[in-house]
């Protein structure tokens, strides 16, 4: 283990910054402090092609040597983006109440997901981490709610959930049967 990565490693737990040493107050997980932070994005945001093009190419090398840390990497980074996400908007479904976290899934009370998730991602059917993370980008947009699994697909299919309309249990128990 070289000198860097120790230093690195004791400061992450003594909660400092992983550049300059300066204590966090309180608990954080954060690694630089705001002037780091600053001086860092700054550079990033300059690199010149070369530059990024190295960053890229590391990135990459990197991924190829370690698949099982970059998966394990990708589920955490995924998991906490849809945490942070449910933990906002409540996790309990507006509709039934259901709160098994396993169950629970976002909806657009408007009903345009799909339109919605095309203008965004180019597919109707993109979900998961890249959603979670606009949602987090864009600050909670206010036209989206938790919904469990079974209430977001009555929704859908039938325009409501037996919960909130009575009818929509009488029209599913009258459908004529498929050939």
């Amino acid at each position: 283990m070289s000198k860097d990565t120790r230093r690195y490693r004791r400061r992450v737990e003594a909660g400092q910054c992983v550049r300059c040493g300066t204590p966090f107050i309180g608990e954080s997980i954060r690694r630089l402090c705001d002037t780091c932070r600053t001086v860092w994005s700054k550079w990033y945001k300059n690199r010149t092609p070369e530059q990024k093009a190295n960053t890229l190419k590391a990135s990459r090398k990197w991924r190829k040597k370690n698949p099982e840390k970059e998966r394990a990497y990708c589920r955490r980074s995924a998991k906490k983006s849809r945490l942070m996400v449910l933990a906002h908007y409540g996790p309990v479904c507006t509709c039934c109440g259901e709160t098994e976290m396993a169950f629970l899934t976002i909806d657009h009370i408007d009903g345009d997901g799909s339109a919605h998730r095309i203008r965004l991602f180019g597919s109707r059917t993109a979900a998961g981490k890249m959603f979670y993370d606009w949602i987090i980008r864009e600050g909670f947009p206010t036209n989206l709610q938790i919904l469990c699994w079974n209430c977001n697909c009555a929704k859908g299919y039938y325009g409501a959930c037996p919960h909130k309309d009575p009818t929509v249990s009488h029209r599913v128990a009258t459908m004529p049967e498929i050939p």
